[in-house]
């Protein structure tokens, strides 16, 4: 005990204190830059799937929405999680049905349909969320943004309809006396209604 008393007192307090200093410097720089890698991994991963995730904008209701949802998180577990996600592929690539409607327009939906299918699909999806929870992102909170924005504007395009085919009927019944002034007027009342 007097032995290591003797060697800590013998230690100038600057340069324990200095020593310590460097050793945290050097684990916050290692949690650091770890961080960023796996931060800046997730981010280009995500970055490759925008137009995938972009599609929830062609969509016209709550199934072709979540086609769009589980594709996009389809081909990010493929980037983030390849090990979960080897299953789920075979699984894909084994399919009849995905194979006949390749380069259709039913390819997509029927390899979304698949991978859902998939014994490996609820371990890969677990897989990503945990990957997405470490860089602080929600994917479900990301997801629902859009599917309830696309969601409300369906609604109000539903809703504002019968209005657009009045409008539209009256123009066409001024035929050539219909104004530019009069067609703006009626597409200015049809998306006021919109937003309505």
């Amino acid at each position: 005990i007097f032995q290591m008393q003797t060697r800590y007192m013998s230690s100038s307090p600057s340069s324990s204190t200095a020593s310590y200093a460097s050793s945290k410097d050097k684990d916050d720089d290692s949690k650091m830059s770890s961080s960023s890698a796996d931060e800046i991994h997730f981010t280009n991963a995500f970055n490759n799937q925008r137009g995938t995730l972009a599609a929830f904008a062609t969509c016209s209701n709550e199934e072709e929405l979540h086609i769009v949802r589980d594709g996009f998180l389809l081909g990010l577990a493929c980037d983030l999680c390849p090990i979960e996600s080897d299953a789920v592929k075979m699984a894909i690539v084994m399919d009849n049905k995905v194979a006949e409607s390749t380069r259709t327009t039913q390819g997509f939906e029927n390899m979304v349909k698949s991978a859902r299918t998939s014994l490996g699909w609820s371990t890969m999806i677990e897989a990503l969320k945990g990957k997405a929870k470490k860089v602080n992102s929600d994917l479900d909170e990301i997801w629902m943004t859009l599917e309830k924005g696309r969601l409300e504007w369906l609604g109000a395009c539903t809703g504002a309809h019968n209005l657009k085919v009045t409008l539209k009927g009256a123009l066409e019944k001024d035929g050539t006396n219909a104004t530019d002034g009069d067609i703006g007027d009626a597409k200015m009342i049809w998306i006021y209604a919109i937003c309505v």
